[in-house]
């Protein structure tokens, strides 16, 4: 019986729970709207909230729902236009100076060219041969040449006339002391490319024990002689001249003057030698001059100073080779 009131003392209970019960009802929170940046998600817990019409309700047992709602927040871009700056370009004006116009000097007409200068007295050289130990050759003297030639300027050929003096500091570049003794020395034009070049030449003879000069050999470069009408070297000969004794020096102190001739058309020379002293066929050793086999004159004058119509009132110790002899190179001991 007892338990029969218990079975309906509890579905009365039952029943009014039922009666007294209310509908849930949702609470939406508001969220700030998230500008730049993109917070997490956020978890909203929402409560239900139940209202009994009984004084004393009893214990709900039942875990109330819980509904979780997920806000998506929204993004918002911002856009920050740069405004476009202007740059100001101040343009300084260019000042140019005018410099006054001048107006040059008229340029004067060439007046003519100036003769040239006198040449200088050409300087005493010594030159030697040496073949082993021994000096077979030994000759000194100053030298100058007078050079003839053809001249062409404007098409129009004349004959000129140059003077050049042999260098003292000519060097020996060639030389034999066997059979015809002979010697070159040389010295250098402003082509570097062609040298002047003077050759002696010595011959002995065995059966007069004399030796002489037997010639002279002479080649001048091209670039001495302005406007020649040939381009090439000018080449220059004299003959046999003076003899001496073997073993003695040849001397003489004033000047020997020796015409020279040329294979070229029209081209001439005159060689002038002055304080001339010479040996060749040397045996004794040094560099020393031997016995000297001339006659000093105390007065000499060349043929092309000499009046052929005329005699000398001069004293003179030796005779004179006659103007004709001295042109035609005629071989002869020469005494000075």
């Amino acid at each position: 019986m007892s338990r029969l009131r218990f079975c309906l003392l509890l579905a009365v209970i039952c029943s009014c729970s039922h009666l007294g019960q209310t509908s849930d009802e949702t609470i939406i929170i508001p969220v700030d709207k998230i500008k730049t940046t993109q917070a997490p998600d956020t978890t909203t817990e929402i409560t239900t909230i139940s209202s009994s019409t009984t004084s004393t309700p009893a214990p709900n047992t039942t875990t109330p729902k819980t509904t979780t709602s997920t806000i998506t927040p929204s993004t918002s871009t911002s856009t920050t236009t740069t405004p476009s700056s202007t740059t100001s370009t101040t343009t300084t004006p260019s000042s140019t100076t005018l410099e006054p116009t001048t107006t040059p000097a008229p340029t004067p007409a060439p007046g003519p060219v100036p003769p040239p200068g006198p040449v200088p007295p050409p300087k005493q050289g010594t030159w030697n041969y040496t073949d082993g130990n021994l000096t077979c050759i030994v000759t000194q003297f100053a030298a100058q040449l007078n050079v003839t030639y053809p001249k062409v300027v404007d098409s129009v050929t004349t004959l000129w006339s140059v003077i050049l003096n042999v260098p003292s500091d000519a060097e020996v570049v060639a030389g034999n002391c066997t059979g015809d003794q002979w010697l070159t020395i040389s010295w250098p034009s402003s082509n570097e490319s062609i040298a002047n070049n003077m050759t002696i030449v010595y011959h002995k003879n065995e059966t007069t024990k004399n030796y002489g000069v037997k010639s002279f050999n002479i080649s001048l470069a091209p670039d001495n002689f302005v406007n020649a009408s040939s381009t090439g070297p000018i080449d220059l000969y004299h003959g046999p001249e003076w003899e001496t004794p073997l073993a003695t020096s040849y001397r003489c102190k004033v000047p020997t003057r020796l015409n020279m001739t040329s294979d070229a058309t029209s081209t001439a020379s005159q060689l002038t030698l002055l304080t001339l002293q010479e040996e060749a066929y040397r045996t004794t050793p040094g560099t020393g001059f031997s016995a000297e086999d001339n006659i000093i004159l105390k007065d000499f004058r060349f043929p092309d100073e000499l009046d052929p119509t005329k005699k000398s009132t001069k004293d003179t110790t030796t005779l004179h080779m006659t103007h004709d002899k001295h042109l035609n190179n005629v071989s002869t001991r020469r005494h000075c």
